[in-house]
């Protein structure tokens, strides 16, 4: 077996080149590179697995092991593959072709007959996308016979894949002995998959995406390759070229032809007025944004009328009135989310020249009617969509979802007259499931997954332009569902554009005829919310005083909620505002809430979060701060071990059984019987709850909750006085392995230890400040010393972040001092900010004029962080850390 063919096996399970590399080849040098690539290329998440999946996968083999197990080649054929065009999937002949070009190029530059016939294969499927089944056929047929020559080494087995496709391509060609003698051989293995099959490991559910994106990506060589492929299997063919040329754009950066699309769809009334070829356009776009819009599923799939309907002719059951609330488009849960996503797909799909589009795009139309409380204009809309579609031909089966929608509304509106007709006409279809179904084939074409789009910062603004003039043009007038499209909440990416589409959605509310004072209060705390956490304070401050004005000048002012005046307090609080005091206290008056805690332990505001905690508690180490704080040392301290000797009673009972029960098992081994015995009942007595030990140092030394609330209570029993009670706290459990004693100076260069740890990090998925995110929420409960000692651990952490200099990073190292100048260590605190800040700078000039300008957003909303040099200053000068900081952890 060839070199390449034992590296794809033992490392990747990609292929299973069996008989046919059983000669030798000569490997080209640059083999292990070529390999990469191509593994690169195929498992990468977002693009080359689906396209590799859609292919390989979903194809007429894998029916052949699949639970419908077909016994005729008649049955295979009916099944479909993604590659089969009659089975009307959501893939293109080009968009396939753009995708795995380069990889069939990499397999023939590596050579081998497994490579050579694996490449072929693909080929072969490309071909039959591409709508000329006669050659994919013929070059089926000559690679079977070429493998079936003497002395080639290929069995049925290795050919299952090939052998299932020629089965159903003679089949479709008239050539029925042929087909039968192909079937027969491509059920070589039974219902079992074979392992020595070509395809093998694309056939079951065992493969995996790696990479979201492969670092080495080169769109124009991807294009290159699919050009080249294009005129060789599909010779002439522009359309196949057109679709290579869309999905480079897609792949590489989508942006530029989504917004041509969407804004000619928005320009164009009569969809005869685009070329074939633009409305072809539209239709493939109104499909992947399907695809990137989770909403559609309460659109368009099982959270349908008919989705429902399908489901319930399935399992026997019926649809009634108990589950119309679950129908996504009639729940108001979900109907700001269909009406800010679903617009986008109206207008590219409405203008698609595909057999049935238009029909599941004017059904789009209803159900976002449907979903903004329009049920009567709706339910008229169905009926001449049903009576319009009926005379162009399309049957019941195929306007099953037209016919359920009809169904239920009619049904919530009382009118008789329609509901008979559609419970007449989709009888059949809620008896035994239709498939035909043109919105549910839809949706099932896009939810099954087409490849990503690359789209620099987020679709926001696209969906926005859509929505805006669907609402204008269906709902003119109502300014409030425009306030809803514009309204976007907090943003983690993008928070200076999330701060202006929420300032722009609270205008439009404002100017609502219709609006509610309780409403109008709720959306200015959203808008104030979400200005905050750009770090507008002002702003936010200024939505506040001019919501509460109004409101209070109507006779409203009971609108007002607790969570109003608690973001307004916190906006007034960080300008310096006098009246935060005040605003927290009315937050205070109108109830509790955990948020409300952790605001106030920000402040000085000791006396209102003293009444709030009476009012609904509060975490012992937040009450504890609280004591501290005001003076009250002792207290400080008796709570923390009150809560010490709690979770030993609790948790640790599991903890210090389990600790016996190990030297138990030391003494066994040592033919120690009695102490055996006695570590047993320990364990058995500790598991009880019976006997378990004050302060014993073992769990201290392995459990750290416990020994970050000693550490902790050391410091609020040294603040009264009492040192040698504070220095045996310290000294529980010693210093661990992940509690350090000591923070070594960070170094110029980073250190290739700490580099390596955080790669072996568990989760490859957490970056640098998900390293700390437990740290950061015990310091934000008021065990600011213990963090910071805790801390003290994670240095490599802060290595590793400096080492990767992203906006992740630089907000990890931010958050890392934060926490020092918290507990007072003020050199630690002042080094970390610096490292953090020149990795923010750097950024800064890297992102300025980029397209994307979410990196500049970030900084823009951080700038009021760098206050904490300030902090830093002031305790360096004080010989103590700020109890009232200029900056806080929490936005």
């Amino acid at each position: 077996m060839s070199r390449f063919c034992t590296i794809l096996l033992g490392l990747l399970t990609v292929l299973y080149m069996a008989q046919g590399a059983r000669a030798q080849q000569q490997q080209p040098p640059n083999q292990d590179a070529l390999v990469a690539e191509f593994v690169d290329l195929m498992y990468e998440r977002k693009r080359g697995f689906v396209a590799s999946e859609a292919l390989l996968g979903n194809s007429f083999a894998a029916h052949l092991h699949g639970e419908a197990d077909p016994q005729t080649v008649a049955g295979l054929s009916a099944l479909g593959a993604a590659y089969d065009p009659l089975a009307g999937s959501g893939f293109t002949a080009g968009m396939l072709s753009y995708h795995l070009a380069r990889p069939v190029e990499l397999l023939r530059e590596l050579g081998g007959g497994p490579n050579e016939v694996f490449a072929r294969i693909v080929e072969i499927r490309v071909r039959w996308l591409g709508g000329r089944a006669d050659l994919a056929l013929a070059q089926a047929e000559e690679l079977i016979g070429l493998m079936d020559e003497e002395g080639m080494g290929w069995d049925d087995p290795d050919m299952v894949s090939l052998l299932a496709d020629a089965a159903v391509l003679s089949w479709r060609a008239g050539q029925v002995e042929a087909a039968a003698r192909y079937f027969e051989r491509a059920r070589a293995c039974g219902q079992s998959r074979c392992p020595s099959d070509t395809l093998f490991s694309w056939l079951g559910e065992d493969r995996k995406p790696s990479s979201d994106r492969f670092p080495g990506y080169d769109a124009g060589d991807m294009a290159r390759a699919a050009r080249a492929q294009a005129e060789a299997l599909l010779p002439g063919d522009g359309q196949v070229l057109a679709d290579i040329e869309m999905e480079q754009a897609l792949a590489s950066d989508g942006s530029a032809l989504l917004r041509r699309a969407l804004s000619l769809a928005l320009a164009t009334q009569d969809p005869d007025d685009l070329s074939a070829g633009q409305r072809r356009e539209m239709g493939l776009l109104a499909d992947r944004m399907a695809g990137v819009f989770d909403f559609e599923s309460y659109l368009m799939g099982g959270d349908s009328a008919a989705g429902k309907g399908r489901l319930n002719a399935i399992t026997g059951g019926a649809l009634g009135e108990a589950e119309v609330d679950d129908i996504g488009y009639l729940n108001d849960t979900f109907g700001d989310m269909i009406l800010k996503s679903s617009p986008t797909v109206y207008a590219l799909l409405r203008l698609s020249d595909r057999r049935g589009d238009a029909v599941v795009a004017e059904l789009t139309r209803i159900r976002v009617l449907l979903a903004g409380g329009e049920l009567e204009r709706g339910l008229d809309d169905l009926a001449a969509l049903y009576a319009r579609a009926r005379g162009q031909g399309f049957t019941d089966a195929e306007l099953f979802s037209v016919l359920m929608d009809m169904r239920v509304v009619a049904g919530l509106t009382q009118r008789a007259d329609i509901a008979e007709i559609a419970e007449t006409a989709s009888a059949a279809c809620r008896a035994a499931p239709c498939y035909e179904d043109l919105a549910l084939r839809f949706y099932q074409q896009v939810a099954d997954d087409l490849p990503g789009i690359a789209y620099p910062g987020n679709l926001t603004k696209l969906r926005q332009q859509a929505a805006e003039a669907f609402i204008r043009a269906e709902f003119p007038g109502d300014l409030l569902k425009l306030a809803d499209v514009f309204r976007t909440g907090t943003s983690q990416s993008r928070p200076m554009d999330a701060a202006r589409n929420d300032l722009f959605s609270l205008s439009l509310a404002e100017k609502a005829d219709n609006i509610t004072p309780e409403d109008l209060a709720k959306r200015a705390a959203a808008a104030m919310d979400t200005l905050i956490y750009a770090g507008r304070y002002a702003d936010a401050l200024a939505v506040g005083d001019r919501i509460a004005g109004r409101l209070e000048r109507e006779g409203a002012g009971a609108a007002l909620s607790r969570s109003f005046f608690q973001v307004r307090a916190r906006a007034a609080f960080r300008v310096d505002d006098p009246r935060a005091q005040d605003f927290y206290a009315r937050a205070v008056d109108l109830g509790w809430s955990e948020d409300l805690v952790l605001d106030l332990l920000d402040t000085s505001y000791l006396d209102l979060l003293d009444r709030l905690i009476g009012i609904g508690g509060a975490d012992a180490s937040i009450r504890a701060r609280l004591r501290y704080r005001q003076g009250r040392f002792a207290e400080a301290g008796d709570i923390l071990a009150e809560e010490r000797r709690a979770r030993e009673l609790g948790a640790a009972g599991e903890r210090m059984a389990g600790f016996y029960s190990v030297r138990a098992g030391v003494h066994l081994r040592n033919g120690d019987l009695d102490g055996y015995v006695r570590e047993t009942l320990l364990a058995q007595a500790a598991e009880s709850g019976a006997e378990i030990p004050a302060d014993h140092p073992w769990i201290y030394s392995y459990y750290w909750d416990l020994k970050l609330l000693a550490w902790q209570e050391a410091v609020y029993r040294e603040a009264g006085g009492d040192l040698t009670r504070a220095a045996y706290l310290r000294d529980l459990g010693g210093f661990p392995s992940w509690f350090h004693a000591e923070w070594e100076p960070l170094g110029d260069r980073p250190e290739p230890e700490a580099i390596a740890r955080f790669e072996r990090r568990e989760m490859k998925s957490d970056d640098s400040y998900d390293l700390i995110r437990s740290v950061i929420d015990i310091r934000d409960n008021g065990n600011y010393e213990a963090a910071a000692q805790y801390l003290k651990s994670k240095r490599w952490v802060a290595v590793a972040a400096e080492a990767n200099g992203q906006y992740v990073d630089a907000q990890a190292l931010w958050q890392m001092a934060f926490t020092f100048a918290r507990a007072g260590e003020s050199a630690i605190a002042f080094d970390l900010m610096n490292r953090a800040a020149r990795i923010a700078a750097r950024l800064s000039f890297e992102g300025a004029g980029g397209a994307d300008g979410g990196t500049l957003q970030l900084l823009e909303r951080d700038r009021w962080r760098y206050l904490l040099f300030v902090d830093i200053a002031w305790a360096a000068v004080s010989g103590q850390a700020p109890q009232d900081m200029l900056v806080v952890s929490r936005y």
